[in-house]
């Protein structure tokens, strides 16, 4: 068991761990502590990168079976 990524997967999976920053750095920056709704689109974003990170992860692990 191991994995296989394709390139679709492997876009995925980038575009999730760069959403999964960049909401990290929109959610937890004392430069934006005082916007609520930059925080709040940072946590969103998060959210999303997150789920498609794992999306593209177990995408991966399936076509490989």
């Amino acid at each position: 068991m191991g994995f296989k990524f394709s390139l679709i997967t492997s876009i995925i999976t980038v575009l999730g761990i760069l959403l999964v920053l960049i909401g990290l750095y929109w959610y937890k920056s004392k430069k934006y502590q005082n916007d609520l709704w930059v925080q709040n689109v940072g946590q969103m974003t998060f959210y999303i990168g997150l789920f498609l990170s794992i999306n593209g992860i177990g995408l991966s692990i399936k076509l490989n079976q």
